[in-house]
């Protein structure tokens, strides 16, 4: 399972990178380019999210793109040179997990940093993505489908789901954590509701956080809900 956060020895962890970057298969074994493999190797400490993340974010990629990624990450792991070293792994997947959301297109980046509003343990079927991204329900499919090609999330019959590291990542990236809070204790209030029927994700949300409007971030989310919404529906005027 790619959404696992084990640890895979040396020689797994090269043969695992070959296989989600598209270099090794059972009938093509292609050597990674090199030094950059190596390093990219040591950079994600055999986790296994960590590297089903990179190796696909450099499926179809030449090899220069080994050594742009490859200083991506060294980068990345810069910003949290004062992690302490039992926290090592959090480091690393928080690394990964920024070079590999930051190797998206931006309107797919803008989609997945959206998704900062679930709860942990929540998936997002198509109904509740669709109430998040607007556009049409293709479009919606696709760019779900694409963050489960790149590892960014997993799927199961709920529809797609975030490892608990790349929600914190998200929440991370959020411009304003105070909104996001409120998002999230009324997304929490109305779970039971939104959980069996996500279409009521808006009108649920829109209730709630109502009363909030002059916090900053929240007109602006409601604003964004209202546009990307499918018409008509019921829309709440009051709290």
């Amino acid at each position: 399972d790619s959404q696992d956060v084990g640890v895979l020895d040396d020689a797994q962890a090269r043969r695992f990178l070959g296989r989600w970057s598209g270099r090794w298969s059972d009938t093509k074994d292609t050597s990674l380019p090199e030094p950059h493999a190596s390093g990219i190797l040591s950079q994600c400490k055999g986790l296994v999210l960590g590297l089903a993340m990179i190796g696909a974010a450099l499926k179809g990629q030449p090899d220069p793109e080994w050594a742009y990624l490859l200083a991506d990450l060294k980068k990345a792991r810069l910003k949290d040179v004062g992690v302490r070293p039992s926290d090592y792994g959090y480091q690393t997947l928080h690394a990964s997990i920024a070079v590999s959301v930051n190797a998206l297109e931006p309107a797919a980046k803008a989609r997945y940093l959206r998704l900062a509003v679930l709860l942990e343990d929540m998936a997002a079927p198509e109904a509740l993505l669709q109430a998040l991204w607007g556009g049409e329900e293709r479009d919606v499919r696709r760019t779900a489908r694409l963050f489960v090609d790149r590892s960014l999330a997993s799927r199961d019959a709920e529809g797609i789901r975030l490892h608990d590291f790349q929600l914190d990542y998200i929440r991370g990236e959020h411009a304003e954590p105070a909104a996001l809070a409120l998002q999230h204790s009324a997304l929490l209030l109305s779970s039971h509701v939104v959980r069996p029927h996500p279409e009521q994700f808006v009108g649920q949300m829109t209730g709630r956080l109502l009363p909030h409007t002059a916090q900053p971030g929240i007109a602006a989310f409601l604003e964004d809900l209202d546009a990307c919404a499918p018409h008509p529906r019921l829309r709440p005027l009051r709290p």
